[in-house]
This record gives C-alpha cells, structure tokens and sequence, in this order.
C-alpha cells in the first residue's frame, strides 16, 4: 500500500505540474483526489493479485537486446508513459518486465513497479495501443531555415505550429498572465527561464485544448540544457528532435543583410535621440536668453522710474533629459568597419546558439530520444528532401510504429508454414507492396524475402519493399487480396540489334515466365521429349542439313507454352511473329498471344550496332591471342598452339568468334534487316486491326530505358486482363479494352442495343450511335458487349450495369440515306416540303428559321424521310428524332431559291460574282502602299503594282509560283521605297563616302540603274548576249513596242 500511494504520488506530481495549483485551491484539490484514487486502485490490483492465482502476473527482469526477445505490443516504448501520459517513450531494457511471454520495457524503476503492480491497466490486450499524435522539435540557427521548416510540415500533415520565441513574447507582453514577472525578469537578466512556465508551455502544446488530438510542432525548443529539465521533469516527450546545422560562413552570409538592416534602424534611433536632445538643449538656451532680456529690460525701467529694483530671480534648472541613450551598446564604426563588426557580431551569436543547440540535442539523445541531423546550407529542395526523408517514419508512416513485424529467410518462412505456426497471407505468393504501387503482375515463384506478422506470412520481391511493409505494415494489410492471376501470352519483336532478347530475359525475371523462341522451342523438344512424332520429323529434316521450316518450329513453341510453368505463369516469345505467316500458323496451332512488344529501331541505329558489335569481338579475338602468346595472330603461332590443347582451345575460340563476326556482318545484318521489313508491315497491320495489342516501343534510347518501357506496358496489359477476368468471375461489368477482344467476336457477341450507347439512351433518352471501331469505351456484362460514347459513360455503366442494360432500343431507328439511297426511293416526297425540321424547332417556328435542307444530309425514320441544313442538324435529328416529327409549317414559306447561271448575270453581279473580291483586294492593296516607281509615273506604278498583286493571289497557281510573283511584288514595293529612302538621306553638297549612310551607295547606284532599263514583264525573262570586243555580255535591248 505504501509503494501504491508512493507511486500515485509520483504519477500525480509528473502529470499535475502545470501551472503550480495554489493550495486550497479547486485545481488542487481536484489533483489531491486523483491522486488518491490511483493509489487506492494500485492498492486493490496488488490485492487482486495476491488473492486470484489464476490472474497473469507480470515480473521483473532484465532483457537483452542482441537476443532479439519477443517484445509485447508497445515494442521498445514505455507502456506506463503511453497509457499515463499519451507519449512514446523509449524504454529500457534494464528496467525490463516479463507479461504473457512478452517483455515490456519501462522508462524507470518507478514506472516499472506500477506495471508490475497492474499490467493489465497498460496492456490492452487484444486491442492495439492508442498511438498518440506526432510531437516535433525544431532546432537551430535562425539562417538554417528552422521557421520555413518547421511551418511547413505542420501545414503539410495538418499539425499545430507553436514558437517558443512568440509565446514568451505574448506572455511578456501580456502583464496579467501569471508567468509575466518571471519571463520578464530572465529576459532581463539574462538567466535561465523558470522551470513551471516551460511546463505550464508544455503541458498546453501535449495536452491542451487544439494539441491533444492533432500534435504539434515546436520550433525553437530548447534553446539551451536547462530547457530540457522541463521535458524530464514534466514527462512529456517529444518524438523526434530536427537539429538543422549550417557553417559559419554560410551563417553571416544569410544574415548579414537583415542584421545590416536592423543595425541602420538602431543608427536611426540613435540619431533621432541625438537631434532631439540638441533641440531640447537649444530651446532651453532661447528661453534663458529671453528671461536675462527681460530681467534688463525691467532694470532699466526700473532705473528710468526711479522705482526699487526687481529681486532676481533664480534661473530655472534646466529641464531634465527626456531618456537615456536608448542604445548604449550601439557600435560606433561606419562604412566598411560597421560591416566587418557587424559580421564579428553575427559570428559570436552563432558560437553561442550552436553550443547551446549542441548542448540541448545531446541532453535529449541521452533521454533516448530519436534524432534527426539535416544541413539547412544547401539548397531549399534537398533540405526539403532529407527533412521528409527523415520524418518519414514520425509522420507518413506512423500508424505502424508500434506494429512487430519479424523478417525472415523463405527456407524459415516454409519451415513456420509446414508446422502450422503461421499460415499465408490473402496475398499468397504476391508481394502486397507491388499489388499497393500497381506494380504487380502475378505470384512469384519463390520469392526470396518474407515477413511474420500477426500470425501471417507476407512474401516480397526485394529488400525495399520488405522495408517499406515493416515500416507501416497496416498500409498493405487493409488493401484488398490481389485480382486472380493470369497467365500472360506476351511477344518481342524488332529488327536485328534492337534487343529483343534483352527485353525478353527481363521480361522473364520480373514476371516468372517462359522464354521461348524457335531455336529454345526446337532444342528443347528434342532434349525433353525425343521420342515424339514431332521430335522424329525434325531429326529427320537436321540429319538431311536441311533448314528447318516455320510450320515445325510453331509446333515445337506449341509444345514449349504447354509446360507447366508457361500454363501457371505465362511465356514471351523472342523474335516472333515478325510476319503474317508466323501469325496465321500461330492461329492454326492455338497459340494466343495477348500484349506484342515492337522495338522501334531505325536502319541506321541497325547498322551501327552491328558494326561496333564486330569491332569489339575483334579486340576479344585480338585479347584471345595475345593472352596465348600469339598476338598477330600468325599462322607459325597457329600451327605451335595446335601441339597443345591450349592451343586447341584458342583455335575453336578463333572460329566461334569468326562465326559471331560474320553474323554480325554488314551484308547478313542488312539482308536480316530487309527480310524484317517486308514481313513487318503485315503482321503489325493484322494485330492493330484485330487483336489491338500490338505496343511500339522505342529501343534508341538506353537498354534499362527501353526494358523498363516495355515492362510497363506488359503491367499494364496485365492489369487489364486481371481487372477483366475478376469482374466475370464476381458477375461485375468490366471493360474490355486491351484484352484481344477481335472485332467479329464483339459483332457476334453485341448486346440488345447494337453498337447505341445505353448510357446516353437511359440517362438522356439520346440514341448515341457507336461508329468507331476502338473498344477504348466498350464493357462486357453477362457475356454480352456494350457500345459507350464516352470515358464518362463508360464509368457510369461499370458502376450501375443492371440499371442501363434493363432499357430497350426504340423499335424504329433513324437511318441516314446517301444520295444514291435517297434517289432509289423515289417517288417517294421530303417530309416538310425538304424544310430542314432541326432549324425550324430551334428557331420557335419563326419564319428565318425555316431553312432547306441539302440533298448531302438526308435521314428515313418511321418510313419518312427528312433533310437537313448540314452535318451538325442531322447528327441532332439522329439522336433525339422523336423531337423533330410531327412538325406542321406555316402558311407563308420562303421563296424557293431559283439556281441562276452566272453567266446571265447583268454587269455589275456577274463582275461581283467572279473578279470582284480579287480587285477589290488588290486594290486595298494598292491604296494602302500607294507606290511610286522610279522614272515611272503614280499611274503607271498603281497599275504595275495591281498586275502583280493580281498574279501573286491567282488561287489557281501553284506554290512555287505563288512563291516567285510574292518575292516580284516584294522587290517592287522596295523599289518603290528607293525615291523616299533618296529623299531623306541625300544632302545638296556632295559628302564623303565615309559619311554616307551604310547602304546608300548600293541603294543609289539601284536607282541610278533603274533609269534606263525597263521593268521585266512577270512571264519575259532578259536575255543576255556577248558584248563587242568579247570579255563579258551586255543585256539584249527590249524588244520593239507592238503596233497601235
């Protein structure tokens, strides 16, 4: 009893230091009965325990931790703290106590008594611990970035942001507050702050009101060893503390120009105290003089009176200074020493702040508790980075810090499942990480990690992703069991030297499948089953050295992708089909193949590869041979190592290497690279139009890019197939793209709305027609396929199928007619007279909405056939057509339009029906540049201009026509600008050549040139004859003006 009642006291003075309770007061009374009520409950528990022998007693011992005991549902953390207090605590293994074949570590002697005395209080038994809300400190230098840091992960994991800084400053500045006088004080006198107003702080941000529940962030706790007392004293721990580091020079260089800063604001004060206390000294001096004028001028008078003199007056004291120096301490340097004290200042300060930070950090590592180090000197993203990286496991994945996950070999983890002692887990042989990321494809085939977890077996893919389960394995348990396994049928084909084989071997490690191709087909059906029929025929064809054809190889892959391992987990095929015959005797023999992989390489890439592929077996031959002691190569050094069996051994290594290069020869690679082409084109056409799975993928890029590429789409493909096959077994709609669904198949297998979508018909009584022959929107339900119209659509079906397949199509349907169809059913009449029924419904039956349909958009619907203005109205008529019948025109219609040829037009609407808007551009033209040609006159140049323009917009030109008279009616405008740029740059005096303008001479010899010659006609080129005297030609004179 006396241990209980000490032990409740203890617990009632850790969690009651608040705010020191005065005595006799309600806080303190009410802390007195809590107390007592935890000891009179110790006290009855030990009692019980005593009495009951069948209770399960908890006892002390001492763990050790390399043994790896088997730790209870707290793992390291004290469960008293958790339980009394809400935090996690580490615990130690010193103060240690045996429950239920569990150890539990406590913090201290005393709270490992009050669990001995009362586990079950702190274990919770089947239930999982309570885990309380995430506690951070922030610590470091102001430059480091601590505020911006410690802001944002509160803002982004919706915690609480309080500064120690700020609440000491509220509190000061707030002369009520309890603990004003005291944060006043060790301000001012700059010693430790009072241990009862940290703990008031803290106890508020752990449990207070808007703390308790969320968490919270602390920035800038504790500033120095003595702030952690609080955290000891209080028993409120924090989980992690972020100590943000940065170098010295890193340090004056972010805060020296927001020190400068604030030191030009002290100068500033300093100077206005300065000119005020010169103002007071000045008005006090103007006062006195006026008083000793005044004093004179009452003597004189006195004098002048003949009266008794004035007593004098005592000089009033001056007025008192109106403050001190408001900054002693203000440095007296300026310019460049202000900056180099200022520096010293800053350097000091953050001496001291890293020693006390130093100090602070290494107090509550010693209290066990975690801590993360991250430089704030680099760049805002890496220290963004390393600061989540290094919360990962306080924040994102903090649900799971108090689950026990236990790694193990697969050998232990088979030896646990034989015995009975665990059983799997729903995601069996599938790694529940990769099913969380989408990056599963199916079980694999014997995983090489596994985890122990609440009385299951968890199998992964690798390292990491084992990590990433232990660190919050409640984030892969709660996700759904994997979708049933498929098979996968895959295929990589490409050109010689695109690595197809490359991508096949990683498509086979990553997914557990079986790499055929023909010669691994052939090789193995001889090796596995040499007594076959089909073994016989090809023995029979290699005896003979004959080629064995393609209809024997597809037979031997039909026999490979019927093992056991292909069946279970799927094949890829190396290298075909690369041609429609392979595709047509893979469709003869049954052999499927689901997601098909092109390797896009160009031809140039092909040979490049071949030809450093031959370089580098080369220098292997040359490697082979030098390591023999023959590095030429020569035929005495062949003839001495055939002697030997070294010898031997190079020489078959010569042919093998010999054998490789010739492969990779320019002639064989390019008659490989021929034979791909012409096959290509077929094969792809067939499985695009077909199947639909047919992937490109670029293969130039690197071999982990192009592998990787190529494994996301097989995901993918897996997906989908899953997805599909899971729905059919559960009775769901589920969609049927990339699942090789043929374009017969979905015809024969159509639902009871043809290729309509439901959706539209339910949802908005709209007959939405299905044209495309992509399957991107089209669902399958209850063997049965369905047309949607959109993304949007599709959703709405996959969701609530029975809804819209209740529906049923109307029994008349509109049919759109071509003018061939439309003309066969005459005499047949247009309903509404050939009026376009869309544009009289739209228009309110207003007489301008009455408007001709054209013969191009004709529809039959109820054995009646309407016509529409254009694409848009009758694609509106056909899928509300019900809306549009019925209709009754007015009495007064529109004159029917009387085709008139042009031709029989008067002069004016036969000139606007064909040259009109030709001239009138062209005559903007010419308005808006108003040209001048040189020694031409303003009509002559307009008309010139206009013929050009004319030439320049014939619609009926070709381009490169176009082209010719666009740069002829450019070099004439330029020329036109000749007279203006003249105009403006030449002087009445002559000027030197260096003082013309660049380009006035060139421009002037232009003119000059232009005088004598006449302007070439668009069709008459200049010809050019030899000039008298030979040594060059001269241009042929015009030829003559024709007659009047």
């Amino acid at each position: 009893a006396g241990a209980g009642a000490g032990a409740g006291a203890g617990a009632g003075a850790g969690a009651g230091a608040d705010a020191l309770p005065a005595p006799g007061s309600p806080e303190a009374a009410a802390a007195e009965a809590a107390a007592a009520e935890h000891a009179r409950g110790v006290v009855l528990a030990a009692a019980v325990a005593g009495v009951d022998v069948f209770r399960p007693r908890a006892k002390t011992t001492h763990a050790d931790p390399d043994d790896e005991p088997l730790l209870g549902d707290c793992k390291n953390y004290c469960p008293v703290a958790l339980k009394e207090q809400r935090v996690l605590r580490a615990g130690l293994p010193e103060q240690a106590a045996l429950f239920n074949e569990r150890y539990y570590y406590m913090h201290s002697a005393a709270a490992l008594e009050r669990f001995v005395a009362d586990p079950a209080r702190y274990v919770p038994g089947d239930a999982m611990p309570d885990i309380p809300p995430p506690r951070i400190l922030f610590v470091g230098p102001a430059s480091a970035g601590v505020h911006e840091q410690s802001k944002r992960v509160a803002e982004r994991h919706g915690l609480a942001h309080v500064s120690l800084a700020e609440a000491l400053a509220a509190i000061k500045g707030d002369p009520a507050h309890p603990h004003h006088t005291a944060v006043q004080q060790a301000e001012t006198d700059g010693t430790p702050l009072h241990q009862d107003v940290l703990t008031a702080l803290l106890e508020r941000w752990w449990n207070g009101e808007g703390f308790r529940e969320r968490g919270v962030v602390v920035e800038g706790f504790p500033r120095n060893e003595s702030d952690t007392h609080a955290v000891l004293n209080t028993g409120l721990f924090p989980d992690v503390v972020v100590n943000m580091t940065v170098d010295a020079y890193v340090d004056v260089k972010r805060s020296l120009e927001g020190a400068m800063r604030r030191m030009g604001e002290r100068k500033q004060r300093f100077a206005d105290w300065q000119r005020r206390q010169v103002e007071r000294k000045v008005a006090w001096q103007k006062r006195e003089e006026a008083r000793v004028a005044a004093r004179a001028e009452a003597l004189q008078r006195a004098q002048e009176d003949g009266a008794n003199l004035p007593e004098e007056e005592e000089p009033p004291e001056p007025e008192p200074i109106e403050e001190d120096n408001p900054d002693p301490e203000l440095p007296a340097e300026t310019g460049v020493d202000l900056v180099d004290k200022v520096k010293e200042m800053i350097g000091e300060k953050y001496e001291v702040d890293v020693g006390n930070c130093a100090a602070a950090v290494g107090a509550l590592e010693l209290l066990q508790i975690a801590k993360v180090e991250v430089d704030g000197g680099r760049r805002s993203e890496a220290t963004v980075s390393l600061i989540d990286k290094g919360l990962r496991r306080f924040l994102d994945t903090r649900r799971g810090v108090l689950e026990s996950c236990q790694p193990l070999y697969h050998d232990r983890a088979e030896a646990m499942l034989e015995r009975g002692e665990r059983t799997v887990s729903k995601f069996g042989l599938w790694c529940p990480v990769e099913v969380r990321e989408g990056r599963a494809i199916g079980p694999h085939v014997k995983p090489p990690y596994a985890v122990s977890y609440r009385r299951h077996i968890y199998f992964f893919s690798g390292g990491s992703e084992m990590s990433k389960f232990v660190n919050n394995p409640l984030e892969y348990v709660r996700q759904p069991p994997p979708p049933p396994p498929v098979p996968l049928a895959l295929a990589v084909v490409g050109p010689p030297k695109s690595g197809k084989t490359a991508v096949a071997t990683r498509l086979q490690e990553e997914c557990s499948l079986t790499l055929v191709s023909f010669e691994s087909a052939v090789a193995s059906l001889l090796t596995l089953h040499p007594k076959s029929q089909l073994a016989a025929e090809l023995r029979a064809v290699l005896l003979e050295g004959g080629a064995v054809d393609d209809e024997l190889c597809v037979r031997a892959v039909k026999v490979a992708v019927e093992e056991a391992n292909a069946q279970t987990h799927g094949f890829v095929l190396d290298g075909v089909p690369n041609c429609v015959a392979h595709r047509q005797l893979f469709q003869k023999h049954g052999v499927s193949v689901a997601c098909v992989v092109e390797l896009e390489l160009p031809a140039e890439c092909v040979l490049g590869r071949a030809q450093a592929s031959r370089e580098r077996k080369r220098i292997e031959r040359a490697e082979v041979n030098f390591a023999l002691g023959n590095p030429f190569g020569d035929a005495d050094g062949h003839s001495r190592r055939r002697r030997d069996r070294a010898g031997a051994e190079s020489c078959e290594a010569d042919m093998e290497v010999a054998r490789l290069v010739g492969n990779d020869s320019a002639p064989v690679v390019q008659e490989h690279l021929a034979n791909w082409s012409a096959g290509v084109a077929g094969v792809r056409e067939l499985y695009c139009r077909e199947e639909r799975n047919w992937h490109a993928v670029p293969a130039d890029r690197s071999r982990w890019w192009v592998a990787n590429a190529a494994l996301t789409r097989v995901r993918c493909n897996a997906h989908h197939r899953q997805a599909y096959h899971a729905c059919k077994q559960a009775g769901r709609s589920s969609a049927v793209n990339d699942v090789c669904v043929t374009p017969a198949e979905f015809a024969g297998r159509l639902g009871h709305f043809a290729r309509y979508c439901p959706v539209s018909l339910v949802d908005r009584a709209e007959l939405v027609e299905v044209t495309s022959g992509s399957l991107e929107h089209a669902c399958e339900f209850r063997g049965r396929f369905y047309a949607l119209g959109s993304a949007a659509a599709k959703q709405a079906f996959l969701d609530f199928p029975s809804r819209y397949v209740a529906g049923a199509l109307p029994a008349a349907l509109p049919r759109r007619l071509d003018v061939p169809d439309y003309k066969a059913l005459f005499p047949k009449q247009l309903e509404l007279q050939g009026y376009c029924p869309v544009s009289f419904v739209r228009g309110g039956g207003e007489y301008e909405s009455i408007v001709l349909g054209e013969p191009a958009f004709v529809v039959e619907y109820k054995q009646r056939i309407y016509t529409m203005a254009d694409e848009e109205r009758l694609q509106q008529f056909m899928r509300t057509p019900d809306t549009f019948c019925g209709l009754t025109l007015p009495r007064k219609l529109p004159p029917l339009r009387d085709p008139l040829p042009v031709g029989k037009l008067p002069v004016l609407g036969y000139l606007e029906q064909t040259v009109a808007q030709a001239v009138s551009n062209a005559l903007v033209a010419v308005g808006a540049e108003r040209p001048k040609y040189p020694f031409l006159s303003l009509s002559a140049s307009a008309l010139r201009f206009i013929a050009i323009h004319l030439k320049c917009n014939n619609p009926g030109n070709k381009q490169h026509i176009t082209d010719k008279y666009a740069r002829m009616l450019k070099n004439f405008a330029e020329e036109c600008q000749l007279l203006l740029y003249l105009g403006q740059h030449m002087q009445a005096a002559w000027m030197p050549p260096d003082a013309r303008p660049l380009g006035f001479d060139t421009k002037l010899a232009r003119f000059f040139a232009l005088r004598d010659e006449p302007l070439p006609s668009p069709t008459w080129q200049p010809m050019l004859r030899p000039a008298s005297g030979g040594g060059g030609s001269v241009r042929a004179p015009p030829p003559p003006p024709p007659p009047p």
